[in-house]
């Protein structure tokens, strides 16, 4: 996605989102990334889970949890690189929250 990247723009690159819509499964759901391609780039969803994951698993904050992805994928552009790619990442935990037709009945 590119706003107001008038040389992405001419690559190709857009600034419409594709907006996708999923129900997720509290019980099975642990938590959600949502990352650029800063992150994606070098690691693959498999490498994301996984990390995520066991700092999870070990009780850690949701910041150092960001910080290890974001350092994790800085040192990967650098063994590819000269230089590093913008990386946003947010980490959310999701379990515990009632599933949706729940939380909808308690909002009405």
């Amino acid at each position: 996605r590119s706003l107001g990247d008038t040389i992405a723009h001419s690559a190709g690159v857009i600034s419409e989102p594709v907006i996708t819509y999923e129900v997720l499964d509290p019980e099975k759901t642990a938590f959600l990334v949502i990352a650029s391609d800063g992150l994606w780039e070098f690691m693959s969803d498999q490498d994301v889970i996984s990390q995520t994951a066991a700092a999870v698993a070990e009780g850690k904050q949701l910041r150092p949890i960001v910080d290890e992805l974001i350092n994790t994928s800085n040192n990967l552009w650098l063994k590819e690189e000269e230089v590093i790619d913008d990386t946003t990442v947010c980490v959310a935990y999701l379990t515990g929250y009632p599933p949706a037709d729940e939380a909808a009945a308690a909002s009405s």
